[in-house]
């Protein structure tokens, strides 16, 4: 784990994690010396996408409140932060969205098509769209490249949002793999 020191007011912050993440509880299970310990207290064990199984967090006593004097609202309700679907980030309150969720507040599903996010050949951006992999098109992902999706366009084209080719000058057919006489 990477350790972060900060300084605010004259107090040593010790966070845990990528600098934005939620700071691990002391050895007694207390959040005391690092942060203001009447507004936090100390998880049960949580198993999140930041820490390991088991690891006891400090978090602020109010559900949905955030950050190192416990004044930021995270996104989403009280009851419900990132709407269900994702992380407040301890030190500024945005969501850090589960996998298949996007946006700011986590509330834009990420397309799927075959039950398989972005149908498994590209990523979900942190805004919802789907990012396609080399040879793939479509708002999921889910129409693959004449010629293929390991060779779209058989390597002699550029593959249209619609799945169809445009062949390069010397080549020709649906997937651009007939050379045009004289040029191969």
């Amino acid at each position: 784990k990477t350790l972060f020191l900060s300084t605010v007011n004259s107090v040593v912050l010790v966070i845990y994690g990528a600098g934005s993440r939620n700071k691990i509880c002391n050895a007694d299970s207390t959040c005391k010396g690092n942060i203001l310990n009447s507004l936090m207290i100390c998880s049960e064990p949580v198993q999140n996408k930041y820490v390991g199984n088991g690891t006891k967090m400090c978090r602020c006593l109010t559900p949905g409140i955030s950050g190192i004097y416990c004044n930021i609202s995270c996104s989403g309700s009280a009851n419900k932060p990132c709407n269900g679907h994702g992380e407040c980030l301890f030190l500024t309150g945005a969501c850090s969205c589960d996998n298949g969720w996007g946006g700011p507040n986590c509330t834009n599903p990420c397309p799927q098509k075959n039950g398989l996010i972005c149908n498994g050949v590209g990523s979900c951006s942190s805004d919802g769209i789907c990012q396609c992999e080399l040879g793939y098109r479509g708002f999921d992902c889910g129409v693959e490249c004449s010629g293929g999706g390991q060779t779209p366009c058989s390597g002699h084209g550029t593959c249209l949002e619609d799945g169809s080719c445009m062949c390069a000058s010397a080549w020709r057919g649906s997937d651009c793999n007939v050379p045009c006489p004289g040029f191969v």
